[in-house]
């Protein structure tokens, strides 16, 4: 049986360092070993000689196991604080003056039986509690004072801890530490505002600077600094502060051993600056100093002047609608006044057109009447003829009432009948309910359907036809009827296209008639047919609302 030792002299690293070959700690696992350098953490596997760094930049003074989670080991660090390492995952966090350590240099790390770490720091013995919720820095008496070295510590079966320094050593029991359980209040000592110091006749409070319980700043001067004091007097330098500017900041912030809160350019708001210290042993007091702080917006933030702003642009839009719709009013008013005009002189035009070939047709059928020896019936003609021409050139009227209309076109059928004799019959259904009189219509409304019934529908038959003209109420509408038992509607004149005169001009004025009086009045024609399919006559229908 033979014993081997092997030597290994210097980590696979170019690290070109005397001191390559310090190794200040180690922990063994089943096959490997976790090694703390002052060139990092190193991880070296014994089956296959593989070695991992961690930290390169970190100079490591001390490994610890951490005794409940088996996955931790804690590096006390020149430097750099407290490392908290996870072997497993690799995970790592940092505690260090941020985050309440009294120094970022920590070596000589032990565990007591409490759950608590051990360390010197370049201010003296350090104990944290290895759940993060402790922190406690242990004034040393005697010849030893704060100075240790490294590497001089030990831990006893009793759980008594050892620790060697540059004039001796410290022996003692973590259980029997003096404990702090007083509970500091935090007093305001300064207050800077805008890289002025407020003085103590400062408007705030009639009790001086520490009796501030509310500050109401403009806009303009939001930048705070506000020096703090606890009321802990024997260890100055153990005590840790915490501020909370709620509206800001998210939580606590722990400023360590920073007496001073300052805040730069605060935005306009509602705040509560909350501050808190602890005792020597790091425990929270609960005594919380609270500052309510009101920072006022710059004029053109305030609901006054934003009210104001949104009023005087309301009424400017107001203003422009208003203007915008005047014009378009007037712009619509002024083409109604140019279409009535236009329609006015179409209208003449169209009286005017009773017209030329039809009143040479009338001339002619007075001189065949004349010519014929039938004086009588000349006289008639005549008489009828006179009166529809005066009515007709008489009247400069866009509207007229619906009984002038019928009026016309009884005078027009009559005219006609004695000029086409039996071929042309005609006959009018008036509603009693309907008021002739005070009902207004376009004039000329339905004088060209008539003339288009008896020209294209009635003529163009041997036998002729009838025409009947019906007015009816129902439901608040008014229905003009001009129905004939006619031909219909001329086919090749369908086909080519035309459209009467007499018709596109009722049309127009029928628009107008609406644009003027905000009413839906409407023409349809209706081609009426047999069982055949063959024409047997025309329905014009006018809807007029009242």
């Amino acid at each position: 049986m033979s014993n081997t030792i092997t030597f290994h002299y210097q980590v696979p690293f170019e690290i070109g360092d005397p001191f390559q070959n310090d190794i200040n700690g180690l922990i063994a696992g089943k096959d490997d070993f976790w090694i703390s350098s002052t060139h990092g953490l190193f991880h070296y596997i014994a089956g296959t000689g593989k070695t991992t760094r961690y930290f390169p930049e970190v100079r490591v003074l001390s490994i610890l196991p951490d005794p409940v989670q088996k996955n931790i080991v804690w590096l006390g660090t020149m430097y750099s604080g407290l490392i908290k390492f996870n072997m497993r995952t690799r995970e790592h966090f940092s505690y260090n003056t941020t985050n309440g350590f009294p120094h970022n240099t920590i070596a000589n790390l032990q565990a007591d039986d409490n759950g608590n770490l051990w360390g010197i720091t370049g201010k003296g013995l350090l104990s944290f509690a290895l759940d993060g919720s402790r922190i406690n820095l242990h004034k040393v008496l005697g010849e030893n004072g704060q100075e240790f070295n490294r590497y001089h510590y030990f831990k006893f079966t009793d759980g008594r801890l050892a620790f060697g320094g540059a004039y001796g050593y410290v022996i003692f029991d973590p259980r029997s530490m003096m404990s702090d359980h007083y509970e500091p209040e935090v007093l305001i000592t300064a207050i800077t505002i805008n890289n002025k110091e407020l003085p103590a006749d400062n408007g705030y409070s009639n009790k001086g600077i520490n009796g501030i319980e509310v500050m109401q700043l403009p806009n303009d001067r939001n930048s705070l600094t506000i020096e703090l004091a606890a009321t802990e007097y024997n260890l100055p330098e153990k005590i840790q502060y915490r501020r909370w500017l709620k509206g800001l900041d998210d939580g606590w912030v722990i400023s360590g051993n920073d007496n001073t809160a300052t805040y730069s350019y605060m935005p306009p708001g509602e705040y509560e600056l909350h501050i808190n210290a602890s005792n020597t042993m790091g425990e929270w007091s609960d005594e919380v100093k609270v500052i309510k702080i009101h920072i006022a917006p710059p004029f053109w933030l305030t609901w006054w002047f934003i009210t104001t702003l949104l009023i005087i642009m309301a009424l400017l839009i107001y203003l422009g609608v208003k203007r915008k719709i005047r014009q378009a009013i007037k712009k619509d008013q002024l083409q109604i006044a140019y279409e009535r005009e236009a329609l006015q002189l179409e209208a003449k035009a169209m009286r005017a057109q009773m017209n030329p070939h039809f009143i040479f047709n009338c001339l002619n059928s007075i001189k065949s009447l004349m010519h014929d020896l039938r004086n009588k019936e000349a006289i008639l003609y005549l008489t009828t003829f006179a009166q529809l021409l005066r009515n007709q050139l008489n009247s400069n009227l866009l509207e007229v009432s619906l009984e002038d209309e019928l009026h016309t076109c009884r005078l027009y059928l009559k005219l006609e009948t004695l000029r086409f004799g039996k071929k042309l019959n005609y006959k009018f259904d008036i509603d009693e309910r309907v008021d002739t009189h005070s009902i207004k219509i376009p004039a000329l409304l339905l004088q060209p359907f008539i003339e288009n019934a008896i020209i294209h529908g009635l003529l163009p038959l041997p036998q002729g036809g009838t025409i009947t003209v019906s007015i009816t109420l129902e439901d608040e509408t008014i229905y003009c009827k001009i129905d004939d038992n006619g031909a219909g509607r001329n086919v090749k004149v369908k086909e080519h296209g035309h459209e009467s005169k007499g018709v596109k001009l009722v049309e127009g004025r029928l628009d107008l008639y609406n644009a003027i009086h905000n009413s839906a009045a409407s023409i349809e024609i209706i081609d009426k047919k047999d069982s055949n399919g063959l024409p047997t006559g025309t329905l014009v229908i006018i809807t007029l609302n009242i």
